[in-house]
């Protein structure tokens, strides 16, 4: 009963402000509802006119406060109370048949007016409606009322039968609305609060006092109810605990209406309510300070304003949609009030959930003390962020609209977002899944592992990212850079003695997944390039690694290969722009980073790939003078036992000839004619298929360039390719099966690590 307790200390203490500082706040005994109809009266209780209040935007009409009882707002067919004052036209039109509800109705507003303190103007309606001409009168007026009643059926057709109408009494100066009036009001204050004084009292559990109990609780926004059971005829909900319903739990009338109209004002004013989900964070001061009179004469003050924070709950809202700046400059305008500290220890956070029309349950609810809300915050913010680009590098956290799209997919969350009535699985799915990230943000739990993992999964499948029936590259690396944030929170949260993910490139790293990752992002950027030389435009097709990204992080050593042969065009066109080398260069330092054990390993990637991926693109991006430093070259690579690392490093020596034939020397720099476009790299993809008899053909290529090269290099390339040709087992020598991804581990390190280059 906790929460029941707190909202109604907000209630008390709004209900202390005047009207206009509480707006929106409901008094007890009344309730918002929607009005269609306006029907003035003379004051001598004659029909003046009638007005349609419906537009466009308002198609049941304008929201006015009425009179209200417990029974009339939780009426159902069987049950059809009628409200005091306005109600629908069911229960207020004479259509030629006698109409039950009517009679019901004028009971009930009869003995409101033989109250001693009743308005006059309440027996003027009186009067007019036991005429039973409303609806007539409201015709022939020109207003074309949808309403119809016969014996046969149990209510009224037409769609103006469910429509509320609500009464004015002109006056010598304006027509007069009488929900408006405040003599009205205050007279159905009095009248509802003597009909609860006189009823029977029970103990309240929420107050712990002898109140009047209420049986039917309001509802939350709709249909939902926080506090509801089944009728008497079905014993089995509290027999074998409790001899009488009324023992298990007895909430009275004043406790609930408090409560309930408390809380549908905080929902409105700082709460969020989608996907089935309520939340609302709310905080409350003590009270008003009575400040004692001393004898010195001195005025008493005016007692402090009490409040629910408003700003701060707005700030935490906006700071559970990732708005993490508003959070920390409101944090700024708090920090120099004296109760700053006591108002941020009393948060209170509800977390409610309509699993059906009728039902509403609350999932979370916590009361935080000292300032646990703002630091479990900030701790998501600092550990759950990531870095992204527009016009700079900065860091952002994600909101949970972008973690939903990450893991579920656009689409879903689209469909999600249509669905108002959140019965679908893509509306249930993402309620379930902010659930969680609540209690992560606000409980501190630890990130789960299957939320990490569907984000993966889905940046892995970037054709997936569709926009207006073309691939959105866009849309894929805003899902990379979130997935990238949540892989960080994720390792955080476990204390691995893992390194955590960094945006920024570690060179030195020789996670086997991490370095997958980055070739996969320089073969991205190479094929990108070349589209953009060609085509001249910003706008590119899916590159050939974007479409086997998904086969690459299944089996990354034989993918690379495959990739890198769709390469070898493109780096042709880069070699024009001295780009060729540079990207190959890129490869080349990451092969050589590889430890040859793991490099050979076809097995499915880690989600590190995924924060390669990044580092390395963002690398390519960074200006030279900002870039990390790269490990040096090898002056010698001596490649492992394995046939198709020889073969790449022989490979790599005919392609360094070539070059080195070709490069001209110039006052600034040397520059090659061929990088990207050697014999021996156009021929790498028959090299790989046949390398004992391509290799014969690419020797004799090679023995021109050798000739051009200078004797002192001629003589260091033809000792290599003997040492080459020597170490290598005759019988793999001869061998001429297909070549494994080993190859390219050959023929990178070799082409690094040659000091001739």
């Amino acid at each position: 009963m906790g929460w029941i307790q707190e909202l109604n200390k907000v209630y008390d203490m709004m209900m202390q402000l005047p009207e206009t500082e509480r707006q929106g706040l409901i008094p007890v005994g009344f309730t918002q509802k929607p009005i269609k109809y306006l029907v003035a009266l003379h004051p001598d209780g004659t029909f003046s006119a009638a007005y349609d209040l419906s537009g466009k935007k308002e198609k049941n009409g304008p929201v006015y406060m009425i009179p209200t009882t417990p029974q009339a707002e939780t009426r159902t067919g069987s049950n059809g109370t009628p409200f005091p004052l306005a109600d629908q036209l069911k229960y207020l039109a004479y259509d030629g048949v006698e109409n039950p509800r009517l009679n019901q109705y004028l009971s009930q507003l009869n003995d409101w007016c033989e109250q001693p303190d009743a308005p006059e103007v309440l027996k003027t309606l009186y009067s007019y409606l036991e005429k039973k001409t409303l609806l007539q009168d409201m015709r022939s007026f020109g207003l074309s009322v949808q309403y119809n009643k016969d014996d046969a059926k149990k209510d009224a057709d037409g769609k103006d039968a469910k429509m509320l109408v609500h009464f004015s009494v002109e006056s010598a100066e304006k027509i007069t609305e009488l929900c408006a009036r405040s003599d009205v009001q205050q007279s159905w204050s009095r009248y509802f609060n003597k009909q609860s004084a006189d009823a029977k009292k029970t103990l309240c559990y929420a107050t712990g006092e002898q109140r009047v109990p209420l049986e039917n609780h309001p509802k939350i926004r709709g249909n939902p109810k926080l506090i509801s059971a089944k009728d008497a005829s079905y014993p089995f909900q509290y027999k074998g605990r409790f001899e009488k319903d009324g023992s298990a739990a007895t909430v009275s009338l004043e406790a609930s209406l408090r409560a309930h109209n408390a809380l549908n004002w905080l929902l409105d004013k700082q709460g969020f309510r989608k996907y089935g989900l309520n939340i609302v964070a709310w905080n409350v001061q003590n009270g008003p300070i009575a400040v004692p009179i001393e004898e010195q004469g001195w005025e008493e003050e005016e007692p402090d304003q009490p409040d629910t924070f408003e700003q701060y709950a707005l700030a935490l809202r906006d700071a559970a949609m990732g708005k993490n700046s508003k959070l920390r400059n409101f944090q700024k305008q708090i920090a120099s009030c004296l109760d700053a500290q006591q108002r941020v220890a009393e948060t209170v956070i509800l977390g409610m959930e309509a699993a059906t029309d009728g039902r509403m349950s609350i999932d979370y609810y916590q009361e935080l003390e000292g300032n646990a809300y703002v630091e479990r915050l900030e701790t998501w913010y600092r550990t759950c962020c990531w870095e992204t680009y527009y016009k700079q590098w900065k860091m952002f956290t994600p909101t949970p609209l972008m973690i939903a799209k990450a893991v579920m997919g656009e689409e879903s969350v689209a469909r999600a977002r249509q669905d108002k009535q959140c019965k679908k699985a893509d509306a249930k799915q993402m309620r379930e899944l902010y659930k969680r990230l609540l209690f992560c943000m606000v409980d501190g739990q630890a990130l789960p592992r299957n939320i990490v993992m569907s984000a993966v999964h889905r940046a892995e499948f970037p054709l997936s990212f569709q926009e207006k029936d073309s691939w959105s590259r866009y849309k894929w690396e805003k899902c990379v850079e979130t997935t990238c944030a949540l892989i960080r929170k994720f390792q955080i949260d476990r204390h691995s003695s893992e390194a955590i993910p960094d945006n920024r490139l570690h060179a030195a790293c020789q996670d086997r997944s991490y370095l997958y990752g980055r070739l996969f992002a320089v073969a991205d950027e190479i094929e990108k390039q070349a589209q953009r030389k060609q085509e001249k435009t910003s706008s590119f097709l899916p590159t050939h690694a974007i479409r086997l990204m998904r086969l690459f992080v299944q089996r990354p050593a034989e993918t690379w290969k495959k990739l890198h042969m769709q390469l070898i065009p493109y780096l042709s066109i880069l070699g024009e722009d001295q780009l060729a080398g540079y990207y190959q260069n890129i490869i080349a330092q990451i092969e050589q980073t590889f430890v040859p054990e793991q490099r050979m390993k076809n097995q499915p990637v880690t989600e590190w790939f995924l924060i390669g991926l990044y580092a390395q693109r963002r690398e390519l991006f960074t200006e030279k003078e900002q870039r990390v430093p790269q490990p040096q070259p090898r002056e010698f690579y001596t490649p492992e036992q394995s046939r198709s690392e020889w073969f790449g490093c022989l490979l790599a020596v005919a392609d360094c000839i070539e070059r080195k034939a070709e490069s001209q020397t110039t006052e600034k720099q040397t520059i090659c004619e061929r990088d990207g476009n050697t014999k021996a790299l156009r021929t790498m993809q028959h090299f790989v298929m046949c390398p004992a008899d391509t290799w014969v053909q690419i020797y004799c290529d090679i023995l021109p360039y050798l000739q051009k090269v200078g004797v002192k290099a001629e003589k260091y390339y033809g000792h290599l390719l003997h040492q080459l040709e020597a170490s290598m087992n005759p019988q793999q020598r001869l061998d001429n099966t297909p070549l494994d991804s080993m190859v390219l581990h050959g023929y990178y390190g070799m082409r690094h690590s040659d000091k001739g280059l």
